[in-house]
């Protein structure tokens, strides 16, 4: 089964992973800064700059490829 989409749902999906990756930056990076959470704060920090930065580089990589087409 061969699926393909249009541009512009592919500018689309970069579009949503493009605001997902703002909101692990928000919620995972900079908010422990200003919350007393009691966990490891390192490892939420480490794992939402992991998630932001795969949501950017898949939006990224998503908007490359609409433009070939």
């Amino acid at each position: 089964m061969d699926i393909s989409f249009s541009k512009e749902e592919l500018f689309r999906f970069a579009n949503i992973f493009d605001n997902a990756g703002q909101v692990f930056l928000a919620g995972l990076v900079i908010a422990p800064f200003f919350s007393s959470i009691d966990f490891s704060k390192t490892l939420v920090i480490i794992l939402g700059m992991l998630l932001t930065l795969g949501c950017w580089f898949f939006s990224w990589w998503l908007t490359k490829e609409a433009n070939k087409l």
